[in-house]
């Protein structure tokens, strides 16, 4: 096993493999970085310098958006290959975690994605686990006849209207037996019908990741 010390930078997780820092995203399908290749657990992996697709989603990109200087993204094209405990309480991200004695929470998204289940506002929902989002995102039925307790500006390289602004909501939610309140917003049209195109009622992140220690492998969720 292989721990890294998570920083939290906006409430991005942000790890340094000795050289540079890197951000982690669980809900990104490619890795970049400008120095061509990712250092991770002893092993290089060449990558792109930008996005695929998304030119102008580089390291000054990044950087800009989470607010600390960073020099590119481990999405799970690198990520899917390890079984990976999430564990902010105690700053850690451990890569080659065993799954023995945990229990599994998702039946798995496919597609390079990780899901899991959980109960958000009386229903049950499966959502992606995005460790990229400081705002979890749910779909818009799941707050029906809620108030808006606020709003949160949020940005994504996927939608032209990026930055944007959405309305958070705060609601019960049950994740592996743990009830607490959550808070989450709307996605912008457009990616809400992606989310929801492969069969997803939103994505899940800090507001998860920063309460209860869980560990992704093939692409489930243990915990």
């Amino acid at each position: 096993m292989t721990e890294y010390e998570i920083k939290l930078s906006r409430d991005h997780f942000l790890i340094n493999d000795g050289n540079v820092w890197l951000l982690v995203d669980t809900g990104g399908n490619k890795s970049f970085c400008e120095t061509g290749q990712i250092t991770l657990c002893g092993k290089r992996f060449p990558v792109s310098t930008y996005v695929q697709f998304y030119a102008h989603v580089d390291a000054e990109y990044v950087s800009h958006n989470v607010g600390e200087r960073v020099s590119g993204l481990i999405g799970m094209d690198i990520l899917s290959r390890f079984a990976i405990k999430f564990d902010l309480p105690a700053g850690k991200l451990t890569f080659g975690c065993p799954t023995d004695g945990l229990t599994q929470v998702s039946p798995g998204a496919g597609s390079g994605f990780v899901s899991m289940n959980m109960t958000i506002n009386g229903h049950q929902a499966h959502v992606l686990l995005d460790s990229g989002a400081p705002t979890s995102y749910v779909s818009p039925f799941l707050t029906e006849g809620l108030q808006s307790i606020g709003t949160k500006i949020d940005f994504s390289p996927l939608t032209p209207n990026s930055p944007f602004e959405t309305p958070i909501f705060e609601f019960p939610a049950i994740f592996a037996g743990n009830d607490f309140t959550m808070q989450a917003g709307h996605l912008p049209n457009e990616l809400e019908r992606q989310v929801s195109s492969f069969g997803f009622d939103g994505a899940v992140g800090f507001e998860v990741l920063s309460r209860f220690p869980l560990v992704i492998a093939n692409g489930c969720v243990w915990v």
